[in-house]
């Protein structure tokens, strides 16, 4: 539970996998979290999802739900599921861009795709890192399936909330009413899979990134906990070939 600006704000977090990394770095914070995880909240959540919205709203009366889904989840199949949902109303859904990373959609799935069209606003991230040409060529690659959305910019990951909040566009509604996709768990249907490691073993921080730089390409994220000799407890945080520690 946060706060915003006086507002109750509630943040839900869906994870795909069987490990709630991020749910262990916010214990001990005043922040209580509750785990839903093994799954996408748009396909194979989706009962459990709807429940743990509703109990979140009769419990504490919020002003604001943010919903960070997974990398992998379909925005349209949830904003159809918050639109139709009695307590919710949708604001806005947002896409972020890998501006880095991002090669465009050639080998990408549609529910790649989908992220990009069916949104309200795009923020090119880690934009600090990437030259005006490649940030040309990103913008390139997402007006090729994306005409209407604004796109702003976040430097180190910071986007004024002013930008992000109020948005309520009609755009995608109208791109929703339209679009007569039938929906599939789609974590299968584009072969994605998460798996996690387990290791008594303590690890150097050199030995974790020669690790994360030879990864098989079709390992695209990874993140989680390791622990040094010297017994400091670090997140990993890899997307990519680039890596970072906390």
């Amino acid at each position: 539970v946060l706060q915003k600006r006086g507002e109750q704000v509630i943040y839900i977090k869906n994870e795909i996998g069987d490990t709630d990394i991020d749910g262990k770095v916010l214990e001990g914070k005043g922040i209580k979290t509750k785990e839903l995880l093994n799954g996408c909240i748009c396909c194979t959540l989706v009962g459990p999802f709807i429940s743990s919205i509703t109990e979140v709203v009769e419990t504490f009366n919020p002003d604001r739900i943010l919903i960070e889904a997974s990398g992998a989840a379909d925005p349209s199949a949830l904003a159809l599921m918050i639109s139709s949902h009695p307590l919710l109303e949708r604001d806005g859904v947002i896409g972020i861009v890998d501006v880095v990373n991002f090669e465009g959609y050639k080998d990408l799935s549609i529910t790649a795709q989908n992220q990009t069209k069916f949104t309200d606003l795009l923020v090119f991230n880690k934009v600090e890192l990437a030259d005006l040409q490649q940030k040309k060529a990103v913008v390139g690659y997402v007006r090729e399936l994306n005409t209407h959305s604004p796109i702003v910019e976040a430097p180190n990951g910071h986007v004024d909330p002013d930008v992000i909040f109020g948005l309520n566009t009609s755009e995608l509604d109208q791109l929703l009413s339209r679009s007569h996709e039938t929906h599939h768990d789609h974590i299968e249907h584009d072969e994605i899979e998460a798996f996690t490691v387990y290791s008594e073993q303590n690890f150097l921080q050199t030995q974790i990134e020669n690790l994360m730089q030879n990864l098989p390409k079709n390992i695209f994220r990874s993140k989680g906990f390791f622990t040094t000799p010297q017994d400091e407890i670090f997140i990993f945080n890899t997307v990519g070939k680039r890596t970072t520690f906390t």
